[in-house]
């Protein structure tokens, strides 16, 4: 028993030094460009307005998919369904914008954060695109959901989705539904702004 605990805990210490190495090695696919911009397509910079239309596709074509945590290639996107968890919509919905982005929230965040395209405080300053990201009562990050605008995102997982496998994605209809969702996590958000990032 106490060796299988320990293999286990050598594997999930393999998978958060793999998750932090894609930082960097997805700032370099990504933000090489002669810009220097973060995010880019074949080398040169993503228009804002059309990576988050992208962006915004993708997330709602998550709406109908269930839950299913920790999936190495999740599906994008599942037109008619399908099976993924939050970080891993959050990557497919950036890549579908061109954006390359690493694969768990925590370590998504931190991305964010490297290129200087997080903020905090109100809420009301998201735009379509931008990824919301929770933390739990130890100020880390556990989840992100995809702000599409208009007072509205599109979580997979958490407040109301039941927050286990096999639970439904979820469209967050209004601030006041935002907020909630975000409470829920107990901690204080980051805003992670596509529009920083592009």
């Amino acid at each position: 028993p106490q060796l299988g605990g320990i293999l286990g805990a050598i594997v999930q210490l393999a998978s958060k030094i793999g998750s932090i190495l894609d930082i960097f090695g997805t700032a370099e696919a990504s933000g090489s460009s002669s810009s220097g911009t973060p995010g880019s397509i074949s080398g040169g910079p993503v228009n804002y307005q059309e990576a988050a239309k992208k962006i915004v596709e993708c997330a709602l074509a998550y709406e109908k998919s269930k839950i299913q945590y920790g999936q190495v290639n999740p599906p994008s996107p599942p037109k008619d369904g399908g099976q993924c968890d939050c970080s891993g919509m959050a990557q497919n919905c950036y890549k579908a914008a061109g954006i390359e982005i690493p694969r768990t929230a925590d370590i998504q965040c931190a991305f964010f954060k490297k290129h200087n395209a997080t903020f905090t405080g109100d809420m009301h300053q998201l735009k379509a695109g931008d990824l919301v990201f929770t933390s739990d009562s130890n100020h880390e990050i556990d989840h992100v959901f995809v702000y599409i605008g208009d007072g509205k995102a599109v979580n997979l997982g958490g407040r109301n989705g039941k927050g286990s496998n096999g639970g439904d994605a979820r469209l967050y209809n209004g601030w006041d539904v935002i907020k909630a969702g975000i409470e829920w996590h107990k901690g204080p958000p980051t805003f992670g702004s596509l529009e920083k990032l592009c």
